[in-house]
């Protein structure tokens, strides 16, 4: 292996990658973050009850955000490991780099999100609630962990 993309350091030292791949970028440009999924047979989910819906929808959600927490914590504690133990430190993409990233990215997503017109709908939907969620994002949870790290110094 000469690189890898995985999950995150809890995932990373579990599988030894900082044996084989000792470089760590950041940040993730592709997904926010690993997420969960479950499939069900529609004709199967149709002949559910409510009550059946209601409870495996809140198992989903119940499962969702215990990993969201445990991963959260279980990824600073392997970062440390990984960095006292193992020698890795993150590095960090440039502001030059994302930005062609983001440049490139956009251009994908854009020819494929107009490649037919669900596709086009499902785009639309995206980039509008995308720009929304990000403005959002600036004034809430980006201005709170700046603030959590100049209290913390």
């Amino acid at each position: 292996i000469d690189a890898t993309e995985w999950v995150g350091p809890w995932n990373d030292y579990a599988f030894g990658f900082y044996r084989e791949a000792p470089y760590y970028y950041a940040p993730g440009f592709h997904e926010p973050g690993a997420s969960l999924a479950v499939g069900i047979n529609l004709d199967i989910w149709n002949n559910l009850s409510n009550s059946e819906q209601s409870i495996i929808k809140y198992a989903c959600k119940s499962a969702n955000d215990t990993s969201l927490g445990e991963y959260t914590h279980e990824n600073a504690k392997a970062l440390e490991i990984l960095k006292i133990n193992h020698g890795i430190y993150p590095r960090y993409f440039t502001d030059e780099i994302m930005k062609e990233i983001g440049k490139i990215s956009n251009d994908v997503v854009f020819e494929l999100g107009n490649s037919d017109s669900q596709t086009a709908t499902i785009y639309e939907s995206y980039i509008k609630a995308r720009n929304s969620y990000n403005k959002w994002t600036e004034m809430s949870d980006g201005l709170y962990i700046n603030a959590r790290k100049i209290s913390a110094e």
